[in-house]
């Protein structure tokens, strides 16, 4: 490896480990050599998300077509529409939680020591999974309760139609739920490693 592609990835390990700050201006000059890896469910969303995304637009475009140009409004459009967008943005708002990459306001966050940054993280990451997991129940017997109506102009149930929330719940509490037990691994194996050393 390159004396650059190391010095990134020691930085990028700082970063991790929190003894860093990530605004540095050594990320502007990131090698090309060292893309980060997606896993397959990640591959997935993104696939899903760029797939309702393109349903919408279809829908959009088709509609205003329909009732612009031929003066024969379309009603499924407006609903096919609505319902991707609302998948689309479900969806891909999951996508940052797998690399941490949600807009962070961190002030007070890059002032703290790396211990108190792994705390501050456990919390935040443990208010997110409670605060996730407690609607799914609620969600579930809405969508049970939805489940005979259609949607307007389209051969499709209320509960498919939304069935995204739930999915976005559960995606919610396992990627927030999986940065959580990292740092509980991280605890652990710093007080295997002390009490080995003693």
């Amino acid at each position: 490896m390159t004396q650059k592609g190391s010095s990134v990835s020691r930085f990028v390990s700082e970063v991790r480990l929190g003894t860093r700050p990530p605004d540095s201006g050594d990320l502007l000059d990131w090698p090309g050599d060292e893309p980060r890896t997606t896993t397959r469910v990640e591959r997935v969303e993104e696939v899903a998300a760029m797939i309702f995304f393109t349903i919408m637009f279809t829908s959009i475009l088709v509609g205003v077509f329909w009732r612009y140009v031929l003066n024969d409004p379309l009603i499924w459009t407006v609903n096919a529409a609505a319902i991707a967008f609302i998948w689309m943005v479900l969806i891909a708002a999951g996508l940052p939680n797998w690399a941490d990459e949600h807009i962070q306001f961190d002030l007070l966050y890059g002032r703290m020591s790396p211990r108190w940054k792994r705390a501050s993280r456990m919390v935040g990451n443990l208010l997110l999974v409670v605060a996730f997991a407690l609607p799914i129940p609620a969600t579930w017997d809405y969508l049970v309760f939805i489940a005979p109506d259609s949607v307007t102009g389209l051969p499709l149930k209320f509960n498919l139609a939304f069935a995204v929330v739930l999915w976005f719940l559960a995606a919610t509490v396992v990627h927030r739920g999986r940065l959580l037990v990292i740092d509980i691994r991280d605890i652990a194996r710093e007080r295997a490693e002390r009490a080995g050393h003693a």
